[in-house]
């Protein structure tokens, strides 16, 4: 892969030349001093294989093959990432999403304990207690920096379309940096009024992508390529159709949300102006109108979104947002094309939300335009919607 690259296994660890041997220099990182009896590089890894502790894999040798003599002279270096197989996060069971506390995970039949946690850039990682930790999944986006960066550096991921996918800000540091895409396109617009997840971030599909890195102004750009999984029986054209029915449903779940946002922001000044308003009559005849707006918006966002709180003797309803929800999370589940059955419910799905939107929007134009001019007609700021 590069001339004069060459590893060398010692009873204190490992080492690495880059010009045949004339220089050594180590390449420890977390390997612990061990004795080195074997060594083996399979698909761009380095596999150790240590005296009393057990096996240790260098992941992605790429950055190693692509060192030269102007890594030094160069402010900004970004290094071509590998091509990588495009796998999702495996399925666990239990609290998950960040919470304190031990959680599970079936692989290959058997359960293993995990619990999670944020690194520096507040990004969730697994902690495994009882197996070892796999490499992150994702594609490894390595750069090197020869001074401090006067802002963050942006890292931009695009597809072949050249359509930016998602765009990330990182405080970096002078020397190596890397930073990992997890081959997830954005979720939806966030977490609902009460704080629930909104779904789930499709998985990109396979073919070719670049990575643009932007550092003070510089911009550098290298390309690479998702590859399908080797052990599944599903092609390409199966991935992309998911991928299709996955941003189908996350955009359906963003029209949803976004409705229920200014359903909200309809409500909240109607409410506001009838709070504010000191004179008894003119706050009766704002009530009456409030009340009659309230109970069309109420209609619309109990089909929208659950508005009933949990309880130990009642399940609230299924509503809209979580039926979506649920729907991707199926979806999402392996890699596999989208069945007729999930086809159906997505257009089952989308026609409902259109529907109360179309309402909302009735509603709106005029229900709550007639609430506009009543509050004109007393002088009072209009709502904006």
């Amino acid at each position: 892969k590069r001339q004069g690259l060459l590893y060398l296994g010692t009873e204190l660890g490992v080492f690495v030349s880059f010009d045949d041997g004339n220089t050594w220099q180590p390449m420890q990182s977390n390997l612990p001093v061990v004795p080195i009896h074997d060594m083996a590089v399979k698909n761009n890894d380095l596999i150790l294989a240590t005296h009393g502790r057990s096996f240790w894999i260098l992941d992605d040798l790429t950055p190693l093959h692509q060192i030269s003599e102007k890594l030094n002279d160069s402010v900004v270096s970004l290094f071509k990432p590998r091509n990588t197989y495009r796998i999702g996060q495996p399925l666990g069971f239990g609290r998950g999403g960040g919470s304190t506390g031990k959680d599970y995970q079936r692989i290959n039949g058997e359960t293993v304990t995990f619990y999670e946690k944020r690194d520096k850039d507040g990004d969730l990682k697994r902690v495994y207690l009882n197996a070892g930790q796999n490499p992150p999944l994702g594609v490894p986006i390595n750069y090197h920096l020869k001074q401090t960066p006067q802002t963050e550096v942006k890292i931009s991921i695009i597809d072949a379309n050249n359509t930016v996918i998602d765009s990330f800000e990182r405080n970096a540091k002078i020397g190596m940096n890397r930073f990992m895409w997890n081959m997830r396109y954005p979720a939806t617009s966030g977490p609902d009024a009460r704080g629930r997840p909104a779904g789930i971030s499709p998985l990109a599909p396979t073919g070719a992508y670049k990575v643009e890195l932007t550092v003070d102004g510089q911009t550098l750009t290298e390309n690479f390529d998702l590859l399908r999984d080797p052990r599944i029986s599903a092609t390409d054209e199966d991935l992309q159709a998911q991928f299709d029915l996955m941003i189908e449903i996350r955009n359906k779940l963003v029209d949803n949300n976004d409705g229920l946002s200014r359903l909200r922001s309809v409500r909240s000044q109607i409410n506001d102006w009838i709070d504010h308003t000191t004179d008894q009559a003119t706050k009766d005849a704002l009530t009456k109108s409030g009340d009659q707006i309230e109970k069309k918006l109420c209609a619309i966002e109990d089909q929208l979104t659950s508005v009933h709180e949990p309880n130990a003797q009642t399940v609230p309803p299924v509503r809209l947002d979580a039926k979506l929800m649920a729907l991707s999370q199926v979806v999402a589940s392996g890699d596999f094309g989208p069945t007729q059955g999930q086809l159906g419910v997505i257009d089952e799905l989308s026609k409902l939300v259109d529907d109360n939107l179309e309402t909302l929007q009735y509603v709106i134009d005029n229900d709550v335009a007639a609430f506009i001019e009543q509050v004109s007609e007393l002088g009072l700021p209009t709502i904006s919607h």
